[in-house]
């Protein structure tokens, strides 16, 4: 494949990108606005393409494995199954949400969640390890790292919703 991608804004439903291949096979995603990703594959662009419906998680799932990353090498599966529990997780921040308007700190997550809050993506703004004083404000997506079982405490107490 080359390295260029085409990204066309699709107002009301999200955002395309295409990639042509190398070898003129076109593929298209649209990513929709509520997270949902139409996948289109055809041979060439004379062709009418095939195509599949992702969730996020799918999505997420054929990421890693176009990029390498789902294969665990055996090297590696000890450290896998420590940290099988562990989930590192999205969520959105919207304007109802409990958490809006006040501090990760006011907010005890981690003391009473067991999560932490790796990064917040505010706009086009990317915070690494925010501090307990950073305040939550709507439409952050939070990137987030907990036991598997405690996500939907930290959904509850953040989002509001599990």
């Amino acid at each position: 494949m080359n390295k260029e991608v085409r990204e066309e804004d699709l107002p009301g439903i999200g955002r395309l990108y295409e990639i042509v291949g190398s070898y003129g096979g076109v593929i298209t995603v649209v990513i929709h606005h509520n997270g949902r990703r139409d996948l289109y594959v055809s041979a060439s662009r004379n062709q009418d393409p095939s195509n599949v419906t992702l969730s996020d998680t799918e999505a997420h799932t054929l990421g890693a494995v176009l990029n390498g990353t789902y294969f665990t090498p055996e090297a590696v599966a000890g450290v896998h199954g420590v940290m099988n529990d562990l989930l590192i997780d999205w969520a959105a921040v919207t304007p109802g949400s409990p958490g809006v308007g006040r501090s990760i700190g006011d907010l005890r997550i981690r003391a009473r969640t067991g999560v932490t809050i790796l990064s917040i993506l505010r706009g086009k703004a990317l915070i690494h390890e925010p501090g307990a004083e950073e305040v939550l404000q709507p439409d952050d997506r939070l990137i987030v790292v907990g036991r598997r079982q405690r996500i939907p405490e930290f959904l509850q107490l953040v989002v509001g919703g599990a």
